[in-house]
C-alpha cells in the first residue's frame, strides 16, 4: 500500500487526497505547491469547529475519540441515536493523544501499564492528527443528517471533557475506543471515572479498526 508523507510534519496518510486536505487546512499549503515548500514545524490547531446554534430540546451526546473516528461501528452507533433521537447533536472531542501513544505512532500504541495515568503532555503530531480526525468526523456525521461540531481536547480525556461539559448542554457521553489489549483508557477505567465525575450516563464503543490516520 502506498504511503503519502506530509512534507512538514511526520503525518503519513493512506491517499493523495487525504494528504492534500492535510495540507490545505492544517499547513495552508496548495495542492500545486506541494512539491515546492518544506516547513520544519507543524500549526497550531484551532480549538473549536462548530456549524450549529444549540437550540433547547435538543439530545446532546458528548462523542469522546480519536483513533476510532471514522470506523463502521461507531458511525453505525450515530445512525441508531439518529434514529432514537427527533432533535440530535454530536459534540465529537478528540482528546490530543501524543504520537508515542497512538497506534501508528513510534511506540506502537504500546498499551498502558497499571501504574501509568491519563496525565500526559501531548506533541505537534498528536494535535496534527487530532485535527485530522475532528475534521473528518464532523463532515462525516453532517454527512448523515446529524448537527456536529467539537474541538481538539486535552490529552487527558477527563480533562478535556470537563471543558466540555462546563459550557455545553451535555446529555450523555459516548466514549469510542480501541480494544481492550490497546485502549489506554479502557486501561484507566475511564468510563466509569466519567461517569463518577459528571453524574452522566456513559456508553463504551469498542473497536479495533485501524485510525484514519497511518
Amino acid at each position: 500500500m502506498a504511503v503519502h508523507s506530509c512534507i512538514r510534519c511526520p503525518l503519513r496518510f493512506r491517499t493523495r487526497a487525504e494528504l492534500t486536505d492535510h495540507l490545505d487546512h492544517d499547513h495552508h499549503v496548495p495542492a500545486g505547491m506541494l512539491g515546492q515548500y518544506r516547513y520544519p514545524e507543524a500549526d497550531a490547531a484551532e480549538p473549536l469547529y462548530r456549524e450549529l446554534v444549540l437550540e433547547d430540546g435538543v439530545h446532546t451526546i458528548l462523542l469522546i475519540a480519536n483513533q476510532t473516528l471514522g470506523s463502521t461501528s461507531l458511525l453505525t452507533a450515530m445512525r441508531r441515536a439518529r434514529a432514537h433521537h427527533d432533535r440530535l447533536t454530536v459534540f465529537v472531542l478528540v482528546p490530543a493523544t501524543p504520537q508515542d501513544h497512538l497506534v501508528t505512532g513510534p511506540g506502537g500504541g504500546r498499551p498502558a501499564a497499571a501504574t501509568e495515568g491519563l496525565e500526559v503532555r501531548t506533541d505537534d503530531a498528536g494535535v496534527a492528527q487530532a485535527r485530522w480526525r475532528l475534521r473528518t468526523a464532523v463532515t462525516a456525521l453532517t454527512g448523515m443528517g446529524i448537527a456536529a461540531h467539537g474541538r481538539i481536547g486535552d490529552p487527558n480525556p477527563v480533562t478535556a471533557a470537563a471543558g466540555v461539559i462546563a459550557a455545553e448542554p451535555i446529555d450523555e457521553i459516548l466514549v469510542s475506543t480501541l480494544d481492550p489489549q490497546m485502549s489506554r483508557w479502557l486501561h484507566q477505567d475511564l468510563p466509569a471515572t466519567l461517569e463518577r465525575r459528571f453524574g452522566l450516563p456513559v456508553t463504551t464503543l469498542v473497536d479495533d479498526r485501524q485510525p484514519l490516520v497511518t
